[in-house]
């Protein structure tokens, strides 16, 4: 569970820690919202620590490891409710070769899940867009911000690139682009979650 106030303090903690009493929020006036997602937890000095958990957001792929919404914002004991009633169970995931779209439109926007780019109303499909694969969003979005520039040696065609871990799959317009992530992926089922973010999650990609 992700958890944040308006004063910008943000938590992680194990879903299961809802069965029991929050002496951090019960001594806060600023309430917390909620939200549960499926995700590697952040275990300091662990090989899988993700340095970004607290950038969520459930449009673009800010984190380091996929991070599945599943259920928020909302309070802790809506969340608490929802957790007992739904009994979500843990999951493996694969986060090598992912692909990712980049929309480049008055400014280039963080990387974004192909299921979700299917889900964009018609108004947000503008701009161009890139079909990349990459292990993490940040590689993703370091070679398409770096294929702008011609003496960098970033590939600007379908193919791998020989100047960073990236594979081009195809860049154009948004249906062009998500064209070539289906070539990529088969069938791409579109998601339509809600607008949440962390608040820290608006320093992309500018990172302290």
């Amino acid at each position: 569970m992700l958890s944040w106030n308006g004063s910008g303090r943000v938590r992680m903690e194990p879903a299961d820690a809802l069965t029991a009493p929050d002496p951090v929020e019960e001594h806060e006036d600023d309430e917390y919202q909620h939200v549960v997602v499926r995700a590697i937890p952040f275990v300091p000095g662990s090989r899988w620590d993700d340095a970004h958990w607290a950038e969520f957001d459930t449009r673009y792929e800010t984190t380091r490891f996929p991070t599945e919404y599943l259920w928020g914002p909302g309070t802790r004991e809506q969340a608490r409710t929802w957790l007992e009633q739904e009994r979500p169970e843990g999951d493996s995931v694969h986060f090598t070769d992912r692909v990712f779209l980049v929309q480049d439109h008055e400014r280039l926007l963080p990387p974004m899940r192909p299921a979700v780019a299917a889900g964009l109303p018609d108004d947000e499909r503008v701009g161009v867009w890139h079909a990349v694969r990459a292990d993490f969003p940040d590689d993703a979005f370091a070679h398409v911000r770096g294929s702008g520039d011609r003496s960098a040696g970033h590939a600007r065609r379908p193919g791998d690139c020989a100047a960073c871990s990236a594979e081009v799959l195809g860049s154009g317009s948004y249906d062009e682009a998500l064209g070539a992530a289906a070539a990529a992926l088969g069938p791409i089922q579109a998601v339509r979650p809600p607008s949440v973010r962390l608040p820290v999650s608006t320093f992309w990609p500018d990172r302290p």
